[in-house]
């Protein structure tokens, strides 16, 4: 919730503002990157003539400081220029979250003595650049050398001109600090959120996150709305008269053609501990499937069922989801061996495959299902088999899973949880200093309206309207009744935490650090990927 803006947002005002690249990052994660990649397909297949392009990287607090004003936090921005570079991130990433999900920091010593090829640096025009003890510039060159030196030519001083005297005092330090280095420091926008007009959500997140009116953060907001995206023009005008701005304008015109890593290079594998040796997955699953059905059926294995074995086995080697089917048979043959109860069910029902191999229990071959369904060339997507297994061993099942794959190859897949409109009520009413007896009220009545609402605004217009009588005899809520169903409205699907999917898992061939990073889920015993599903 730092973020004031969605993915989507940025990538959308970045093309019409003519960018051709935008950095994004997170706190501590790779949590939206996904989002922006998708989001940024979906719009060029819709404009043919945006050329933009993504720089992936994270925000990683150095210390557990989240609780300062953000502006005194200590962090540094790292981008990842390849995929040896991406790895590198989600790897200190993962780290960050070593002791729980709060809180996630990378101690400096631990990134001085990490691998960061692949990785750039930039050190925001915040944090350690405003500490007090650090304003002696001979104790700035002291904290920075080591990771000057580390970094080895990529390691940079951002300059970021708000018009604001709180804000631009800094900009002669960073230049200083750029002088003595001999690193070009980079002009940047540092936003926060897409639009200018976006600088009140920004307010609003951040006093639901610290669960403070916005009178009582006042203090550490924001000072004005130019943490948001500028057109060229208006670039060109704020950092014109920055001395050796051309230089600097030069360099990072250069730097954004050292970028090769996108989203599209990662690949995926299952892992291959169930394969013996000399076999493919491909192999290994097509004897198994024949083997399997010869137990069932003995000699006389129905023409029909061959013929839809074949046919499948056959789609599944042109779309090599062989590992696939073989991953799943793995974990359920181990569950059933342990008595415990499960089955496969969904689409996964109208494979022979599936059958055969004891994951579900319905035979395709007498209900004439369309395996295509399930799978199919024209989709290319994996097949989802989903097993239930009985929910009071189903934790047996998961640390199974835990053990044969190992902590660094198997993760549970998160699952967002957003802002939903009664949560939103409460929060935005907080927030404003609503008095709680109004906001109590409110959230309880929007399920029992007697009425279906079309918005949390039609919700709370009828709550004013049948209900300010005893809620606010004085009428002292007056223009807040609209303000607060305007922003509640504003932060739904904004995202709160992250959740676990209930039986979601990720299995990979090689550590998963190589596609997202990881941390430990609330619940004990459980990791979770970054990515939901």
């Amino acid at each position: 919730m730092m973020g004031a803006s969605h993915p989507h947002e940025l990538v959308q005002r970045s093309i019409e503002l003519g960018y051709s690249s935008l950095g994004i990052s997170d706190f501590d994660g790779v949590y939206g990157i996904a989002r922006a990649y998708r989001d940024l397909q979906a719009l060029k297949k819709d404009d043919h003539q945006a050329s933009l392009r993504l720089m992936y990287g994270a925000e990683l607090h150095l210390e557990k400081d989240h609780d300062l004003p953000l502006l005194l936090q200590k962090t540094l921005i790292l981008y990842a220029l390849n995929h040896q570079g991406y790895f590198n991130l989600c790897r200190l990433i993962t780290h960050c979250h070593r002791d729980g999900k709060a809180y996630g920091n990378l101690p400096l010593e631990h990134l001085l003595s990490s691998p960061v090829d692949g990785l750039m640096v930039i050190q925001p025009m915040r944090g350690v650049i405003r500490f007090s003890q650090y304003q002696d510039q001979n104790a700035l060159r002291k904290y920075f050398k080591p990771l000057v030196d580390h970094f080895s030519g990529r390691f940079y001083f951002a300059v970021s001109r708000l018009l604001h005297q709180a804000e631009d005092r800094w900009i002669p330090n960073v230049l200083e600090l750029s002088r003595f280095f001999k690193t070009p420091y980079l002009p940047t926008q540092d936003a926060f959120f897409a639009r200018r007009q976006d600088k009140v959500i920004s307010d609003l997140l951040h006093a639901i996150r610290h669960n403070l009116t916005l009178d009582e953060v006042s203090d550490q907001l924001f000072v004005n709305s130019h943490r948001s995206l500028h057109s060229l023009s208006a670039l060109n005008r704020l950092y014109s008269d920055i001395p050796g701005i051309k230089s600097a304008l030069k360099h990072s015109n250069h730097l954004t053609t050292a970028f090769s890593f996108d989203l599209d290079q990662l690949s995926y594998h299952y892992p291959r501990e169930m394969l013996p040796e000399g076999y493919t997955p491909q192999t290994y699953l097509e004897e198994q499937v024949w083997v399997f059905a010869k137990d069932r059926f003995g000699d006389q294995i129905p023409e029909g069922l061959i013929k839809l074995i074949r046919h499948e086995l056959k789609l599944v080697a042109q779309l090599k989801f062989a590992d696939y089917f073989l991953t799943v048979w793995d974990i359920v043959t181990w569950a059933r061996k342990q008595d415990i109860l499960c089955q496969g069910r969904g689409s996964a029902a109208n494979s022979a495959i599936c059958y055969v191999l004891n994951i579900t229990s319905i035979n395709p071959d007498h209900f004439d299902l369309l395996f295509e369904r399930f799978i199919s060339v024209e989709r290319g997507d994996p097949p989802d088999i989903d097993v239930d297994f009985e929910n009071a061993r189903r934790e047996e099942v998961i640390q199974y899973i835990y053990q044969r794959y190992g902590r660094k190859r198997a993760a549970m897949v998160c699952n967002v949880i957003t802002f939903k409109p009664r949560g939103a009520i409460r929060f935005v009413g907080k927030a404003l200093g609503i008095p709680e007896k109004i906001i109590d009220h409110t959230a309880k009545s929007i399920k029992g309206l007697s009425f279906r609402a079309n918005s949390i605004h039609e919700s709370i217009a009828f709550i004013q309207e049948n209900h300010s009588s005893h809620l606010d005899p004085d009428n002292s809520m007056g223009h807040q009744w609209d303000l607060w169903a305007q922003l509640a409205e504003k932060v739904l699907l904004f995202p709160r935490f992250l959740g676990v999917h209930s039986g979601g898992f990720m299995l990979a061939e090689k550590d998963i650090d190589w596609l997202i990073p990881q941390e430990p889920a609330t619940m004990p015993g459980r990791t979770v990927i970054q990515w939901s599903k």
